[in-house]
């Protein structure tokens, strides 16, 4: 997955992202992936092919 910045922070300067993956619409059970600022695009490993996520 890749994605941007926003381009106005407020005041704060952004120091990471955290990626969240589930199969739940209600997101129980979400994985976390911690990364950096400077890790897109980031690849998420273990999903399964055809599966909605």
């Amino acid at each position: 997955m890749t994605w941007n910045a926003p381009s106005n922070t407020g005041d704060s300067s952004i120091t990471g992202y955290v990626i969240q993956h589930s199969t739940s619409s209600s997101m129980t059970g979400a994985q976390a992936v911690p990364v950096g600022t400077g890790d897109s695009p980031h690849t998420i490993t273990g999903l399964t092919p055809g599966a909605r996520y």
